[in-house]
């Protein structure tokens, strides 16, 4: 087995397999650290010792001359900006089967997001998030309904259609960050790798490796480490740079903070941040209230359906297409499924419900048979 690294070149298309390494480190090609190395090479420690000679006269010996390549200064920073994605779901439906019974995970959903908004889908566990999160990355298709994604209608694409929307437009971060990562590369090969999956014409496109990967706070040397030498919040930021490497316009994060400490998830909530100002779309599945109020706006999924609405730390019940409105818990202490109420619209625009007055109602009712009313927006 040869202890030389395998040259990077040829990973874009398939990793190399964990043995090739041996016990030798893995570095990408640095050929701005290998002119510096050929232009100035360190003098013996023998000749350290020696007094300081005398110049000679006449002109300086040549230097050896470098390759074009070790000569071309390395490309600067660039500020770079991605077209965020929009997000359409109307009537979206999605059931499969288990155990001989088909079961409903999501049942009719309608939601808007728009391009560069930043959103997290909270709720119960069962309640369609991960679901939902799925559909959206393409990974499985709608039992009916409407789903688009940056224009492409995945209710309606095929195969190649929905490789390409993967390859290109949709970065996917799996909860857990080994899920992730090769743990046999470094960070920036890791970065490398993720963006092999776009088509060679379309990658002068894509951010430099190192400018993710300072985006994200892993700059300097932290670039060159394998992911078992990374801090854990070190290394779900990592997955958060490999999740965008494609310049995917949309990002889904399962749990992206879940296994984290407080001040690994603040800065990993940064990374989110600084990824959305850049334009991306960000849609994260958590059950961290913290992570919710940090992003831009909350969606929540009960029972298979969009249930209610967050705008700055206030929430709000959603009116399905059909009518249909989910009430919230405090009010169902009030009203117990299957009370007759009365909707009635106030001059003033809000909403009223009141019991209808039957003996089924009293009796389904509460807190000693009162009833309050419910003022909403119109």
């Amino acid at each position: 087995m040869s202890s030389e690294a395998p040259e990077f070149k040829g990973w874009l298309t398939s990793p190399p397999e964990p043995e090739a390494f041996g016990d030798a480190p893995v570095f990408a090609e640095d050929p701005v650290f290998t002119a510096r190395a050929t232009a100035e090479p360190r003098r013996p420690q023998l000749l350290e010792s020696l007094p300081e000679l005398e110049p000679v006269p006449g002109p300086a010996p040549a230097q050896p001359a470098l390759p074009d390549w070790a000569r071309r200064p390395e490309p600067p920073l660039v500020d770079r900006r991605v077209e965020g994605a929009p997000v359409t779901c109307r009537g979206l439906v999605y059931i499969y089967r288990l155990e001989g019974y088909d079961v409903v995970a999501l049942s009719g959903v309608d939601l808007d997001i728009a391009a560069g908004e930043s959103v997290a889908l909270v709720g119960p566990s069962g309640s369609g998030k991960s679901t939902l999160l799925s559909l959206l990355a393409g990974l499985i298709s709608p039992s009916a309904g409407r789903l688009e994604v940056g224009g492409c209608d995945l209710a309606k694409a095929g195969e190649a259609e929905l490789q390409r929307l993967r390859s290109r437009d949709v970065g996917v971060i799996l909860q857990g960050a080994a899920r992730n990562l090769l743990p046999y590369l470094s960070a920036e090969q890791n970065v490398h790798f993720a963006q092999g999956g776009v088509p060679r014409g379309e990658r002068s496109r894509l951010p430099q490796a190192r400018e993710l990967l300072s985006l994200v706070g892993l700059s300097g040397r932290k670039a060159r480490l394998r992911p078992t030498e990374l801090t854990p919040g070190e290394r779900q930021r990592l997955a958060l740079a490999v999740g965008v490497a494609n310049g995917a316009g949309l990002l889904l994060a399962d749990e992206p903070t879940s296994q984290l400490d407080a001040r690994s998830r603040d800065e990993m909530l940064r990374a989110l941040d600084a990824v959305n100002r850049a334009g991306t779309t960000v849609v994260v599945v958590t059950h961290d209230a913290e992570v919710g109020a940090r992003m831009g706006r909350t969606v929540t999924i009960r029972d298979g359906r969009v249930g209610a609405e967050g705008l700055r730390g206030e929430d709000f019940a959603v009116i399905g297409r059909d009518g249909s409105l989910h009430l919230p818990p405090e009010v169902l202490d009030v009203y117990a499924p299957g009370t007759l109420v009365r909707v009635e619209l106030q001059p003033d625009g809000t909403v009223r419900l009141s019991p209808s007055g039957t003996t089924e109602s009293a009796g389904a009712a509460k807190q000693g048979g009162r009833f309050g009313s419910v003022g909403t927006d119109s």
